[in-house]
């Protein structure tokens, strides 16, 4: 009878020890993941960039890594020139047996506060973000965002608010050019409603905007995109290769590709080539009197065509 009985429970004892031994593996790797995330602070805060995750918790037990901040803020003393940022909720999620693929939903809006006064504050309805890493090491990320708004205010170049129905950008390291630094970015919108592309077309019906672009010394602007980081990806001789930049707007169309770098006085230098289709003027410039000036800067005679017109290209 002994026998019996320990065949009965047997299984049930099997299982208790199951669910014991991944209890205390599920707390192990919320341990190191909790110092993970300190350590990766400490490193921040020593480059220049000051994180703050309000009311950071971690859960997800049984299968699944859930890191929660009831706000996230970024501030970097070390540039003058860089804006403080802030951010609602996040969530990100990650799956017990694979660590290394985030999956983030960011609640917007998230804002840029400026030293001299300029805000910019980016609201969406929905956002995801996913991020893989392979062997610590950034492997690809992309993050899309429906109805992203864009409000601008303090700008001398201009306030206002753009929107679009949906924003996609995809990154990742530029396959054999690790030496570079080089990183590939392909960027999206959907019905891109914006001020300055209604006044440089005089029309206000929505973008479609695809670029792919390659960029070197891409290290340059870990700390953020501002005149600071900006002369570092300089010096360090960074190069921005557009393999395609795509534009449509009601009847226009643009495609082209480009070159481009800054050079010692941190102006724009480089090459640009592209095609057009149902552009007549640009800013208010006639295209075909851009091509006369051309061609009487050039010395050559203008292109008419019957009845003394310019040709359009």
């Amino acid at each position: 009878p002994p026998r019996k009985r320990f065949w009965l429970y047997a299984p049930y004892g099997l299982v208790l020890v199951i669910v014991i031994g991944w209890a205390a593996f599920w707390f192990m790797v919320k341990g190191r993941v909790a110092e993970g995330l300190d350590q990766w602070i400490v490193r921040e805060a020593t480059a220049g960039r000051d994180w703050r995750c309000q009311d950071r918790s971690i859960a997800g037990f049984p299968f699944r890594l859930e890191v929660k901040c009831a706000s996230l803020s970024l501030a970097r003393p070390s540039d003058a020139f860089a804006p403080a940022i802030t951010m609602g909720p996040l969530l990100v999620v990650a799956q017990i047996y694979d660590p290394s693929h985030l999956i983030a939903e960011p609640k917007g809006p998230a804002t840029a506060t400026w030293a001299d006064g300029r805000k910019a504050s980016l609201a969406w309805e929905t956002g995801q973000l996913s991020l893989r890493r392979s062997s610590g090491q950034f492997e690809r990320g992309s993050l899309v965002l429906a109805q992203p708004v864009l409000t601008l205010a303090g700008f001398e170049s201009g306030e206002g608010t753009s929107r679009a129905a949906r924003m996609e950008i995809h990154l990742r390291p530029t396959p054999a050019r690790a030496a570079e630094a080089a990183l590939d970015i392909a960027l999206s919108f959907d019905k891109l409603v914006m001020p300055a592309l209604d006044q440089l077309f005089s029309s206000a019906d929505p973008a479609d905007l695809k670029i792919e672009a390659t960029l070197s010394q891409s290290s340059g602007f870990a700390g953020g995109f501002t005149p600071t980081t900006l002369e570092t990806w300089r010096v360090a001789g960074g190069v921005l290769e557009f393999s395609r930049l795509g534009l449509a707007k009601g009847m226009a169309q643009m495609e082209g590709q480009a070159k481009l770098s800054l050079d010692e006085f941190r102006r724009i230098r480089g090459r640009l080539d592209g095609a057009q289709t149902g552009i007549d003027t640009l800013a208010g410039i006639r295209i075909g009197a851009m091509l006369d000036a051309g061609a009487l800067l050039s010395g050559r005679p203008a292109a008419q065509a019957q009845g003394g017109r310019s040709l359009k290209p």
